[in-house]
This record gives structure tokens, sequence and C-alpha cells, in this order.
């Protein structure tokens, strides 16, 4: 649309009367669309003007005449370039570049002559008006926003400032002011989560308080009017707000890494502001489980594992535990559905060390030493009033106490109790455990978690182990024959209802040994009138060497799997079925001792169910007793296997730079999708990184960590 005169006889209120009654006016207007410098008439004749009060007429004036050469002369130049598609950044500079042109043009008088701010200012209203024709605010929104795509603004520009204010030149508006201010700050918030990503070992918010007081604060100046006060306000809200949504999308890798990534959590606390921050939290969180840990893929102790780092980690991030009470829905109830969830747990309870849990028997220290912290009145100056999006039925217990939280998955403890007498047994008829201090400290934290009355049978069973040791010493030294009784021979006699249910298949042991056995039992009747002894060959454990032509091999098993490689000493091969019947165990008993031993590379089978000893080893071992994988052809095929987790590597390390094998380890466990589910060991991982170091894409530094080459 065009302006028209009377627009601007509105703006500026002229009187046609001066123009004519004043010739000075006219030297002055024709001096005005020279566009150069003023000669001493022209000088004299704006200085009359202004001295008469008429510079407001003579501008009004101007005006017009700017109007008309505009519309003759730029309009449609303008018009041009800003309808060329695709709209682009040479586009947009071309119409940047114009428009500066344009107004030193239309404003070239402002060198010369001094023109009162105000008259000043009714001119640049008229001109603005006049560019709004054609810059309307969705073109003049695609020049800019065009422009300002290629720019970080972040960065101090002098030449995009000075761009900013030839477009704040063209509109009277402060539409310029707020495209500008969306994409400064939304630039402020990429460059936090640039700088600031996978970055969790030290607080950012030193850094990021310096930064902005000194760098972005003087820059975001000079780009928009607006009170300094005001824009630090703005400044570090936006902060607060780019380091939650950073923190809450890394949240489940920053829970991977804990404790290390404590201080990444300590900012999420003191940024979060709202409750819908809050939900959020346990929304992303929730989702990122679901897809890379609560899957067949995942071992039931990684997510345990994974369980007991997000309880630590929300007992940061929140105090009251709201959060940890909604992120622990799913992962509970997906814990219970799993058949070895208990059996995981217990390994944890009893510091297994094989467990990735283990540390749960230190929990249960911890947690018997701060017992005082669920008294009402204990918390003190650590008490923190409830969220105002805790559930009406919120409750903190045990919601931190690591080893009460898991407990409480299950509403019965009965199924728990039975797994713990099950490894007691075990631990207690092993005879390098016995009654060691460490199973005696274990059974009282364990009362202290389950209570006297349920663990009671534990007493019973730890009373039995001391009886034993007194009543073997005994039997030793009442009888005559010492050699009766082997130095290495050992019954531990055991309370058949306060124990756990062990099988009572009935094997043929050894002559030497059902010699010892009966020896004890007669002494033991005497000794202990009325009771008599029912030897349980499955339970305990015998150490034997096996002297075979090309090698030596020692073992630790229980006393019928002894019994039954025994056999072999006068016999070098039994068919299946005469086996069975020496040993006097049933079919299904005897084809898992003489499996045990073909394992171990013990034993051969023929086609014809024969079983013999394996004097000579013809070939490596499948698989030794210890359950170690043998070397071979199968390494090529686990590297294979291997290189499909190549890229997840990769970008590990790209990230977070130096890595040790077993960190990488637990990512991959919890990175790796379910549908192609990482189920490696420790050890073959640690193969394949040492092969990738062999084709130098790792180089492995002196402290063991990984970093790409």
């Amino acid at each position: 649309m065009l302006i028209s005169s009377a627009t601007f006889n509105n703006i500026l209120g002229l009187n046609n009367d001066l123009i004519s009654s004043c010739p000075e006016f006219s030297i002055a207007r024709e001096w005005l669309l020279k566009k150069v410098a003023p000669e001493t008439s022209e000088k004299q004749a704006f200085n009359i003007i202004k001295s008469q009060q008429g510079l407001s007429q003579l501008m009004k004036a101007y005006a017009d005449d700017v109007r008309s050469d505009f519309i003759s002369n730029a309009e449609q130049s303008l018009r041009r370039t800003i309808s060329i598609k695709p709209f682009r950044i040479t586009e947009s500079l071309q119409t940047i570049s114009f428009m500066r042109q344009l107004h030193a043009h239309y404003f070239h008088f402002t060198k010369y002559v001094d023109i009162p701010k105000s008259i000043l200012n009714q001119f640049e209203t008229s001109y603005q008006s006049l560019l709004s024709s054609t810059l309307t605010p969705a073109v003049f929104t695609m020049v800019v926003t065009t422009y300002l795509r290629s720019f970080d603004l972040c960065d101090r520009n002098d030449i995009v400032y000075d761009n900013m204010r030839v477009l704040k030149n063209a509109r009277s508006d402060n539409l310029i002011e707020k495209l500008v201010m969306d994409k400064f700050l939304s630039d402020f918030k990429k460059r936090i989560e640039q700088d600031h990503k996978m970055k969790w070992n030290a607080s950012i918010f030193s850094a990021l308080d310096a930064w902005i007081l000194n760098t972005v604060l003087p820059d975001s100046l000079n780009l928009v009017s607006i009170d300094k006060d005001d824009m630090l306000y703005l400044l570090n809200s936006c902060a607060k707000e780019a380091v939650v949504n950073l923190r809450t999308r890394e949240l489940f890798d920053i829970v991977v890494d804990f404790p290390s990534s404590r201080p990444a959590l300590k900012d999420l606390r003191q940024a979060i502001t709202t409750n819908k921050q809050r939900a959020a939290v346990v929304s992303i969180f929730q989702k990122s489980c679901a897809n890379r840990l609560l899957h067949g893929g995942a071992n039931t102790v990684d997510i345990l594992y994974g369980y007991i780092s997000a309880i630590k980690c929300f007992k940061i991030l929140d105090p009251r535990g709201v959060l940890l009470e909604r992120i622990s829905k799913p992962i509970r109830k997906y814990l219970k559905e799993r058949d070895d969830t208990i059996s995981e747990l217990v390994s944890g309870l009893l510091g297994v060390s094989t467990s990735n849990i283990s540390d749960l028997s230190l929990e249960m220290k911890s947690s018997r030493a701060g017992k005082d912290h669920l008294l009402p009145h204990a918390n003190g100056l650590n008490w923190y009033p409830d969220p105002i999006d805790a559930p009406v039925d919120f409750s903190t217990d045990n919601n931190f106490d690591i080893v009460g939280n898991l407990l409480s998955m299950y509403d019965s403890k009965d199924a728990i109790i039975k797994e713990l007498m099950k490894r007691f047994a075990e631990k207690m008829l092993f005879p390098s455990e016995n009654l060691s201090e460490d199973i005696l400290m274990k059974i009282e934290l364990l009362k202290v978690q389950f209570g006297e009355r349920q663990l009671s049978d534990l007493d019973v069973m730890a009373k039995d182990i001391a009886e034993s040791k007194r009543m073997n010493s005994l039997i030793r030294k009442g009888t005559r024959d010492a050699s009766q009784l082997d130095s290495n021979f050992h019954m531990n006699v055991i309370s058949r209802l306060f124990w756990p249910k062990f099988p009572t298949d009935h094997v043929n042991v050894p002559a030497s040994i059902n010699k010892m056995v009966q020896k004890f039992s007669t002494k033991y009747s005497e000794l202990k009138q009325g009771r008599s002894l029912v030897l349980l060959s499955s339970v305990g454990t015998a150490t034997i060497e096996l002297q075979l032509q090309d090698r030596k091999l020692e073992f630790t098993v229980s006393p019928d799997k002894a019994s039954a490689i025994s056999m072999f000493h006068n016999h070098d091969s039994w068919s299946f079925n005469d086996f069975s019947e020496a040993l006097h165990v049933s079919h299904d008993k005897a084809r898992e001792l003489l499996s045990f031993w073909e394992k171990q590379g013990v034993l051969k089978k023929s086609d014809s169910d024969v079983y013999s000893v394996l004097e000579k080893a013809s070939a490596p071992l499948e698989q030794d007793f210890n359950n170690n994988p043998r070397p071979g052809s199968d390494v090529d095929d686990s590297k294979e296997e291997m290189k499909i987790y190549w890229s997840y590597i990769q970008g590990m390390l790209t990230n977070l730079g130096a890595v040790n094998a077993e960190k990488i380890h637990s990512f991959l466990k919890m990175l790796v999708p379910k549908e192609t589910p990482y189920v490696k060991t420790l050890d073959e991982l640690k193969v394949f990184l040492d092969s990738m170091v062999e084709e130098e894409k790792l180089i492995v530094k002196d402290d063991g960590l990984y970093k790409l080459h």
C-alpha cells in the first residue's frame, strides 16, 4: 500500500502558508534534495528556518519529497529483492545493504545540520511508515530470520551488530527486538548444551555465571534495548532452563556414571524450579529405562545395579523421595517378574565378590548405623517439606535405605529368606568358610533387616557347625588308632529340621572313606546316646587329585562327584548301566555325574554309551572347572560378533575421552537396544578392545584407559 500525503500532514502538522511566504524555505528544501554538503547560502537559509521555528514544516515537506522519490525510484527495487524465491542469506544481505543505502541517502542531512530530536523522530516515523508498506511484518521477519540463521549470536560480531542497527531503523515497532531476542536466547541455550554436554564431574554454574556476566550480558546489550538488570535476570533464567533440559536428557547416563557424575546431579537439583520440569525428569528417565534397561537383553544384576544407582542419584535430586517413588514403579515391577532377581539380590546382600552389587553388604552396615534417621525428630536441619507434587499417601520410609527399598519389592520375604538359608548353608558347609567372622557379621546384619524370629534357624545352623567342630576334635582324640580318621577328614552334623532340604540320594563312597564315616558314626552314637547319622553324599566338599598320563588335575567337588570318578580308579571304563548299578544311583543321577566329568575332559563317552578315562588330552579342553572360556577358533567368531557394538564404543569414546573397560562394559549394557542386546562378558570385551588396539583403531594408556587412535 502507499502512504498518502494526508498521513504526513497529520504526522507533522504542516502550515502551508509558511512555504509561500518564506523564500529561505525553498532554498533549504532544495538543499535537502541534493544529498550534498550545504553551501553558505543554503546553510544560512536553514538557520533562518530554524530560528523561525519552521524546521517541523520543512521536514514535513522533505518527507513528502522522500515519499515521492521512494515510490518512483526505490520501491520496485526493494520489492524485486524480497520476492526472490528461495529467499536465502544472499537475498537477505542484499535487502539489508539496500536498506542501509536508503537510510544513508534520505538521512544525509544529519551529517551537516542539527535537528531537534523530537522533529527528527517525527521524520523517522514517517520514513518507517513509508517502508512498512513494502516491509510488512511477515516480510521483515523473513529478512531478519534468514540473515540471523547463519550466525551464532553468542559470538561477538560487529558486522552483525551493525546490520541489526540498520534493521532497527526500518521499523518503528519492537518486532526486530523480539526476533533478535528469540534468536539470541536460542543460541545461548544451544551454546550451554554444546559446551557442557556429557561433562558431569564438576559443577558448571560458577563458570556459567562468569561467562554470562563478563561476555554474554555485554554482547546482548549491543543487540537489544533492555535494562541491564532485566537482561541479567533473563539470562540466568534461560541458563537454568538449558541446564535442566540438558541434564534431564542425559539423566540415564548420569545415573550409570554415578558417583563421578554427582556434581551434575547437584546442578540439576539447583536448576529445577517448576513442577513441569520435575514431571519431565520422571517421564524422560522412565522412557530411557524402558528402552535401555528394562528389556530381555539386560542381565538382572545390571538392572539391580542401575536401580541402586538411581536410588542414590534421586536422593540428591529430591531429598524427600517423591521423584524416586515415581521412577521406581516400573523398575520394581519388572524386577519382580524376573526369576533370578531374588538370587542376584541375595548374592549382593552376602557380598559375593563376583556380583556387580556386592556393595549391598556394605549398605547393610551403613543402614544399621543410620537407623536413627527413621525417628521423627532425627532429621533436624536436614528436614525437607513434601513437594507439591507428592501423592496423598506418600511416605519417605525406606525410600533411600537401599537394602530396605529392594526388599520392599516383595510383599512376603519368605522366598528371600529361603534363598538366604540355602546360601548360608552352602557357605557354612564349605571348609574355608565355616563360621568365619564375616558370616557371623552378615547374620547379625540380616537380622536387623528381617527380624530375629525370621532368621532364628541361622542360629541353629551356626550352632551345628560349631558343635560339629567340637565333636570332630573330641572323636579324633578318643580314637586309639589316629590313622582310622585321616587328618583331612571332617564331618558336619546338621539338625535336619532347621537346615534347607538337601538331596538324599545314596552314593557308594570309596571304601576308605566309608570306613572313616562308619567309625565317626559309631563314636558319635556313643557320645550322643539315641542318635544316629545319615550320610548326605551330595553335600560338602572333597579335594581330589587326578594323575593322568599327560597331565595332573586337581578338583574340589561334592562327595558324590568324587565317588563317581573314584569308580575309574580300578576300572578303565564303565558302561552306563553298570556304572549306575555299582554306584547305587538312579540313571538320572548317574548321567549327571558322568556328564560332569566328561565336561572337565577327564572322561570320554563312546557311541555305545561306555565311559572311559581320557588319559591323553587330544584337543584343548572345551571348558575348565572354573568355567574359563578356552582359547582357540572361537576368538575370531567372538570378535565378529563384537563388531556390531563398535559404533557404540566409538561414540562413547568420542564423547567421554579415555575410558576403562569396566565402564565401557557397563555403558554397553545400558546403551545397546533390546533388538541387539549386549550379552558379552567383560573378558570378551577386553579381548575385543585389545584387538582394536592391534588394528590401531584404539590406544590403551598405561592406566588401562582406552581412547580412539
